[in-house]
């Protein structure tokens, strides 16, 4: 198998590592001559000893660490330990090895650990979570047995034979995340002497807890960007996601998975045949993602062989069903989808994939990397003809959470923030040979080593530099790590005992609860009023509702319609550039429909003056008729029945309740209610008012009701009469019927001079909230008491302080600020 040759920048890359840490070798070789070698190490280690590769996905990372390891194992005994972030990716690390480089060898720390057979170039590869967790049936590597000892032996009898010790980490803020025995592992076990760590989704936080944990010091950075690998042809130029786009009133009807997978396929499908006509020998594969439900991946295949794929050509993996093949996928073009939960996302390599469907939520842009780069990489088949068509040069990703695209956009955002960069090979400290048996370490300034006049110590004794001209003295200690990073215990203390600023409203305490101030009914005032009910006796209700449903053409087309119109908005994830929407048809999920149809009926007549089954059996009887009168097929059998009055239930929601509405207004009968009580009783004193039939502010009125209430009270015109609180469900209340919504009580009646509408009354309702999910606002402002006429609902602007008229709107099918209110309106209304 031929060699890759390395790009350019991948070559400056592998320089700069392997001449960083070779001057940190050279250093060490010099300090072994030291007494005080374990001792002194530490100091160059922490200032030398580590090196950060930050570059995105498929630019060659794993290649790059690959052959600095090797350029640094071949000159000097050393063995590495390198630690993939995820099982599955630790065959695909040991393939690079192999398949890269000369003196390199793949090790299985499991199941290889022979000291005798040991050699330089050695590479153990595994996970942290196979060395550093309390389970012994998990962690055998850490275990002697017979035949081999345990890694913790190995290690030490590397490091006794006068062996260097390096560690590469893969990912390591993945890998150590939350893994307290990984921290210990690494310092007290490994202790290397270098450690390379890479990554394609660098956090600084994350970085910096990694640092702190594992007790690395100068942790010096290379970074490569996107372009770099672009322009090599590694890296395709673009990812595009796709996320859909309906109303409101509809998304929860709509399947957006399947049609996420419809779109992703046909995607899919024309990749393949691009690929084909440029006569490149490869089958796109095509990955779907689902989410954590229950046979969620076996609903995947069912749809994946409706679209026309067979079980042969899609391969299944999950946690709970590996599926053992799977690192031979990329090089098996049999297989064409690849179903999968979260481990393929997680470190998976397959260049010939082009197209990603996910069916997970996921705003996290962690999630949104691991989802890019699965799609970054350029195969190599593609690579040795370019250029291609644009087509093949661009990766595409299907979101069936629309929300999920925030994720990907930020993940974008991150690989775009990496900017070209080399470690600086100038150090810190460097190492000095005082003698035949001792060296010294010492500091570094401006690229000159300030050398020891008389004694030298690492163990914070007082040394004197030479160039030291003054002849005074300074002092070095070996200081914790993080001591100069900022952090101090003396930060302000908050005292949660201390009680927040204001005072508190006291509690009443009163167990006492008879009347103690008690307000007459106004001699000259109404004694009582009307409500409405239903006159459910007289007219056949339930007829005259069959009557107003709205039978015509659109709504029988419901019937049969299995598909709405939605759009397909595209957004490529490095420019964010929004590409013109597409227009496509998404599937209506048929649980959903028969959801919504049955609470459309639940909702119809929440006061129960309808029998139900009643209803739903005369809806499916006219249905019928309806059908055949307009010849309209396929609405013959009960299941065709059932079906079509379920989508037209779903998709029109407004239909019924509207003729529910319009019937009840239409047979809504005025009924006398009981005389209003002589007086007003309240445990608390009330303030006066003008023109309120008992002459006070009722206690129960919010700030916007009483703010109402004063501005009828300070009329100057004459229009006020007098107002009354309407109170909720007492016998005296005026209440109206609201078709799916119970009785309504409006919050006041308003005696008005002049006004002939209604007997000289009018109701108001005072709006928080003009409109709401379940219409109950809407349905209110179009409610008609059969005395006194419609209610007048009004909305305060709390930016304005104009109170304005709240109107329903029959086209926007919602409520609408209408005007500015004035107290002659109050006359016409």
């Amino acid at each position: 198998m031929s060699r890759t040759v390395l790009k350019s920048f991948q070559q400056n890359v592998v320089e700069n590592a392997s001449a960083l840490f070779g001057k940190c070798l050279l250093m060490l070789d010099t300090l072994r001559a030291s007494s005080e070698y374990q001792l002194k190490r530490h100091e160059v280690i922490r200032d030398a000893g580590s090196i950060l590769i930050e570059a995105p996905t498929g630019i060659g990372k794993t290649l790059m660490a690959a052959h600095t390891v090797a350029r640094l194992c071949a000159d000097r005994p050393m063995i590495w330990l390198w630690f993939a972030p995820f099982a599955s990716v630790v065959s695909q690390t040991g393939a690079v090895l192999s398949d890269e480089t000369d003196n390199l060898r793949a090790r299985d720390p499991h199941t290889d650990r022979a000291v005798e057979e040991l050699r330089a170039g050695d590479v153990f590869i595994s996970t942290w979570a196979s060395v550093a967790v309390t389970d012994a049936e998990i962690r055998k590597t850490r275990s002697t047995t017979e035949k081999m000892p345990s890694l913790d032996l190995l290690i030490a009898h590397a490091k006794a034979s006068g062996w260097y010790v390096g560690v590469v980490i893969d990912e390591a803020h993945h890998s150590f995340r939350g893994q307290s025995k990984a921290y210990d592992f690494f310092r007290t076990v490994v202790d290397p002497d270098l450690t390379l760590c890479i990554t394609a989704t660098p956090r600084d936080e994350d970085i910096e807890d990694f640092k702190k944990g594992v007790h690395l010091g100068n942790l010096r950075r290379i970074k490569v960007r996107r372009q770099e690998g672009v322009e090599a042809g590694l890296l395709k130029i673009g990812v595009k996601t796709a996320v859909f786009k309906a109303p409101g009133n509809l998304e929860e009807l709509l399947n957006f998975k399947l049609t996420a997978l419809q779109q992703g396929v046909a995607v899919h499908r024309r990749i393949k045949e691009e690929l084909a006509t440029a006569g490149i020998p490869m089958t796109p594969l095509l990955l779907v993602q689902v989410d954590s439900t229950d046979n969620s991946e076996k609903e995947a295949v069912t749809w994946l062989t409706d679209l026309g794929f067979t079980k042969k050509q899609i391969m299944v993996h999950t946690a709970k069903e590996p599926d053992p093949l799977l690192n031979s996928v990329q090089g098996d073009n049999e297989v064409e989808v690849l179903v999968f939960k979260m481990a393929v996302a997680l470190g998976f390599d397959a260049p010939r994939a082009f197209c990603l469907v996910s069916f997970r939520s996921s705003r996290d842009a962690d999630f949104g990397l691991q989802i890019v780069g699965r799609l970054m990489r350029v195969d190599r088949r593609i690579q040795r003809i370019l250029p291609v068509a644009p087509e093949l040069m661009h990766g595409y990703v299907f979101l069936s959470d629309r929300d999920s695209q925030e994720g990907i956009l930020s993940a974008g955002d991150r690989i775009n923030a990496i900017r070209n960069e080399l470690a600086s090979l100038e150090t810190s400290v460097d190492v000095i040979a005082l003698s035949q048996n001792n060296a010294g370490v010492v500091r570094v300034e401006n690229g000159q080593p300030e050398l020891p006049e008389t004694e030298f110590s690492l163990t914070g004794e007082t040394f004197t530099h030479s160039t030291d001209t003054s002849g005074r003295e300074r002092t070095y200690a070996d200081r914790p790590l993080f001591a100069n990073w900022g952090f101090s215990d003396d930060s302000a203390h908050i005292d949660p005992t201390r009680a927040p600023a204001g005072n508190p409203k006291q509690n009443r305490t009163d167990t006492n609860h008879a009347s103690e101030f008690i307000y007459e009914l106004k001699a000259d005032v109404p004694k009582s009023f009307t409500k409405a009910e239903v006159d459910v006796f007289s007219v056949d209700i339930l007829q005259d509702i069959l009557n107003r449903f709205r039978w015509d053409a659109q709504v029988l087309l419901l019937a049969k319609t299995d598909s709405r119109k939605i759009l397909m908005e595209n957004y490529e994830v490095f420019s964010h550039i929004k590409e013109a929407p597409e227009e496509i048809k998404a599937k209506l999920l048929r649980a959903e429909l028969d959801r919504r149809a049955q609470l459309c009926l639940n909702t119809a007549d929440a006061d129960g003056f309808l029998d139900k089954r009643t209803l739903y059996a005369g809806l499916m009887s006219r249905l019928a008729k309806e059908a055949n009168d307009m010849g309209v097929a396929g609405l013959e059998s009960r299941e065709e029945l059932e079906d079509g009055l379920a989508h037209i239930l779903a998709l029109r929601p407004d239909i019924l309740p509207k003729a529910i509405s319009e019937a009840f207004a239409a047979n809504t009968v005025s009924v006398s209610a009981v005389d209003l009580p002589a007086v007003l009783e309240s445990v608390e004193p009330l303030a006066g008012s003008r023109f309120n039939l008992y002459g006070v502010y009722p206690a129960d009125l919010n700030e916007w009701e009483r703010e109402f209430a004063e501005r009828l009270d300070n009329d100057l015109s004459g229009t006020i009469l007098w107002w009354h609180r309407n109170p909720v469900r007492k016998s005296h209340s005026v209440c109206l019927p609201v078709a799916g919504h119970g009785f309504f009580f409006p919050d006041f009646i308003v005696g008005v001079k002049g006004r002939t509408k209604g007997k000289g009354k009018i109701l108001v309702e005072i709006k928080y909230q003009i409109n709401d999910p379940v219409g109950n606002a809407a349905a209110k402002s179009r409610a008609k008491h059969p005395d006194y006429g419609n209610v007048l609902m009004l909305y305060l602007n709390k930016k304005t302080g104009e109170w304005m008229t709240v109107e329903y709107d029959e086209r926007k099918e919602q409520n609408t600020l209408d005007r500015i209110f004035r107290e002659d309106l109050l006359v016409t209304y």
